[in-house]
């Protein structure tokens, strides 16, 4: 049984590591310019913008990230939309977008031309969206017993007509799976939200929205009248209200790349759709397909995408402001070959300045990547979750829900995929977030590959949440979440190295010259304290919860670019991670000989070899642990460098020692730097006799600590990892004090950290 639990750790370490690689892809308004030039601050460029409003009583904000000159003239503005500029966000103008009523039986579509003060025009594209505020409809029954329902009707060209619904039994969607288009009963948890099938106000935004409390999914079905404007690409655009500017939205926090803690939502603000304390949900969606069949583009029928909304907030009202709304709309993208003659005469020299908000886009594809990974998937709900779940209770069950983690993290992987570290070639080109200033000189040749938004005639929907609020769905409580960011320590008074003691020549300050970095092999002391988790369940929702179990572990990802995580950690304000200095410059001066063994030191060196501190727990080996490069930077790792064998998995160290930064030639070693951690967390529980699994990848708090304080660190993880042995509890559930949880592999988890504390303690 030990050797079966070793293996399923380490299976698990790597499985959660790989799962959690990402996060839904936030995407601001799409802006771009005709010219790639900025040589000269006289040339004057058009840039277009757009974005979906409500039709609706409203007033939305619009960065123009890419400008920095205030709007002068407006102009082609039409009658139901006011536009002003109220202000600047980080030197760039916002646009403010008042909208007013209009016949609710015709969408419409606005170009406003702007003039900025610098002589750049702005060419924004606004579409109205249909606005479903209730009422009653020709489907009543359909949204009470939908499940029971073979047919509905739609409302289309100005007539009623009678379509299967995506989970009868005689007609199969060609585009979404069964187990996806199927799996729609009130007994797992599903629950009707809003519905405009066959509302004659509403003609052709044929949506609904079903809602799983279990799960926190909402999932947003939708049938295609009219697939004229296909494009190459499919995805649609969800944004999640902005007329109440005082609230987050903390139900899609654990939509994004790195979940938020509850104590951090209040100073989060999501997308470029806001200002000031204005905050709005935005991001893309992928629809299901079927693997290489439809799903990426437009085709008529049915299609289904899925908003993950499984946060926990402890108050469905951080949603649930009846005057805001929830606003889809269709994207569809085509990409095509284009030669353009001639070249451009340029050699590229300037600066790249990263913007907080991530921007991206492929060649390839959002739907073509997550339908090529169609089959991996099913592995993962079918495989290796019900193998987790035989390891924790014995046995498999047909009742366990895997969605919730399967499709947040399917959606993870595919979002850190398409922002690997992929080069821009030929044949496909990337969106960079953040500015550029460029000094061109050389030869560019101007062929490739052409990006461009096509239109499309599915319409646009904005639902008023009062509308869900009044279906008495679960909507906006979530499901879980951290009530606090994971900490992970960093001793700041001592250090380990391979060598019996280490004498270093100063240099200039931060660095340290020797005859072989690679040979002492200093190291950092960094340990994640697994204590520090305080975990959220809805015990509204799962009233009778028992068999709560965590797993957690620290990791790295090495072919990440150092500094990934900072516009993550920036958005949630989160410190920096720190740097450690190994001398007191005050103390050093610059050719003096710093030697381990000085009592004046300001970090007390230890002697140990890496190898002493290899886990057995998680198979690592001598042979199969090395030290590795982190990409981007110049320090190392050493652990067990995970890979999967998986198009889109990245290679993972869990609980790496973090080596001192050294030159390439290997004779100058640098100030400590604290690397990109990552925590991840898989939790399990059960509830009405099902089992429930859900993980999300979270960002550690750093705290220092000094030799002074370790030996209580150490004691109380002793403590902590005997109950994780015994199967103790751990804690309780930081909002129901009443439900403990276990930590199923924390004392595996503890065993280097443990033995690297024993060493600088005793």
């Amino acid at each position: 049984m030990r050797k079966n639990l070793l293996s399923f750790s380490k299976n698990l370490a790597y499985q959660l590591a790989l799962f959690c690689v990402g996060g839904v892809i936030i995407l601001t308004a799409a802006s771009c310019s005709d010219s790639d030039d900025d040589n000269s601050g006289a040339l004057t460029r058009t840039y277009y913008y757009s974005t979906v409003l409500p039709n609706a009583d409203d007033e939305q904000y619009l960065v123009l990230d890419s400008l920095q000159a205030d709007v002068s003239t407006i102009a082609n503005t039409p009658q139901w939309l006011t536009v002003s500029q109220s202000g600047q966000e980080d030197g760039h103008p916002v646009l403010s977008l008042k909208t007013s009523p209009t016949a609710n039986d015709a969408v419409s579509n606005a170009k406003v031309l702007l003039t900025l003060a610098d002589g750049n025009q702005v060419e924004l594209n606004v579409a109205l969206s249909y606005l479903y505020q209730g009422g009653s409809n020709s489907n009543d029954d359909f949204s009470t017993n939908w499940e029971a329902m073979d047919k509905v009707t739609i409302y289309t060209n100005h007539n009623f007509e009678t379509v299967y619904t995506p989970w009868n039994k005689t007609y199969v969607s060609t585009t979404i799976p069964l187990d996806i288009s199927r799996d729609v009963c009130k007994k797992d948890g599903w629950e009707m939200v809003f519905n405009t099938l066959g509302d004659p106000n509403i003609m052709d935004a044929n949506y609904f929205g079903l809602y799983n409390r279990y799960l926190g999914i909402l999932r947003i079905f939708y049938y295609i009248t009219d697939a004229t404007g296909n494009g190459s690409e499919l995805s649609f655009a969800t944004t999640m209200g902005s007329a109440n500017k005082t609230k987050t939205k903390a139900p899609y926090f654990n939509a994004l790349t790195y979940g938020i803690p509850m104590n951090l939502t209040s100073q989060v603000q999501l997308s470029t759709n806001v200002t000031g304390s204005n905050k709005s949900f935005f991001t893309y969606a992928t629809p299901y397909s079927i693997s290489g069949i439809g799903g990426n583009t437009l085709t008529r029928g049915w299609g289904a995408f899925d908003l993950n909304m499984s946060a926990y907030t402890g108050n469905a009202s951080v949603l649930q402001d009846a005057n805001e709304s929830l606003s889809i709309e269709c994207s569809t993208i085509n990409n095509a070959q284009i030669s353009l003659s001639g070249s451009l005469s340029a050699n590229v020299v300037g600066e790249y300045t990263q913007a907080s908000t991530v921007v991206t886009s492929s060649a390839d594809g959002i739907g073509s990547t997550l339908a090529s990974m169609g089959s991996f998937l099913g592995d993962v709900r079918n495989s290796a979750l019900a193998g987790i779940e035989k390891a924790l209770t014995g046995s498999y069950t047909n009742t366990a829900f895997y969605y919730a983690g399967m499709i947040c993290n399917g959606a993870s992987m595919v979002a850190d995929y398409i922002m690997a570290d992929r080069k821009i070639g030929e044949d496909e080109i990337d969106s960079i977030p953040g500015k550029i200033n460029l000094n061109l000189t050389g030869k560019i040749d101007l062929s490739g590959y052409s990006k461009a938004r096509v239109q499309n005639n599915v319409p646009s929907l904005s639902v008023m949440n009062s509308v869900m609020k009044e279906s008495g769905s679960h909507i906006g409580e979530g499901v879980w979440s951290l009530q606090e960011s994971p900490v992970v320590y960093v001793v700041d008074d001592h250090y380990m190295g391979s060598f019996k003691s280490i004498n270093l020549i100063m240099g200039e300050q931060g660095e340290y010259k020797t005859v072989s970095s690679i040979d002492q092999e200093m190291r950092l002391v960094t340990f994640y304290d697994p204590s520090s988790i305080k975990l959220n369940i809805n015990t509204n929702v799962f009233p009778d919860i028992s068999d709560v179990n965590i797993y957690t572990f620290v990791a790295v990802y090495p072919d990440e670019n150092a500094g990934h995580t900072q516009g993550y950690r920036s958005m949630m304000k989160l410190a920096n991670a720190p740097t450690i200095n190994l001398v007191d410059p005050a103390k050093f001066k610059q050719g003096s000989i710093y030697r381990s063994g000085n009592a004046s030191n300001r970090m007390k060196y230890h002697y140990a070899e890496l190898a002493d501190f290899i886990t057995e727990e998680l198979e690592e080996t001598a042979s199969n642990c090395s030290i590795v490069k982190q990409s981007g930077s110049n320090y190392r790792y050493y652990g067990h460098l995970l890979s999967g064998s998986s198009k889109g998995d990245k290679k993972v160290i869990v609980d790496p020692q973090v080596l001192f930064p050294t030159s390439a030639d290997n004779r100058t070693i640098y100030n400590g730097q604290v690397p990109d951690f990552v925590v991840c967390v898989y939790l399990t529980f059960k509830s009405n006799g099902r089992q429930f699994t859900f993980s999300h990848r979270f960002l550690p708090e750093y705290k220092l600590i000094s030799g002074n304080d370790l030996k209580t660190k150490k004691a109380a993880l002793e403590s902590y990892s005997a109950k994780c042995k015994n199967k103790e509890s751990v804690g309780t559930l930081n909002n129901n004090a009443g439900v403990g949880f276990t930590n199923i592999n924390g004392h595996h988890d503890l065993a280097r950290t443990l033995k690297i504390l024993k060493t600088i303690t005793e």
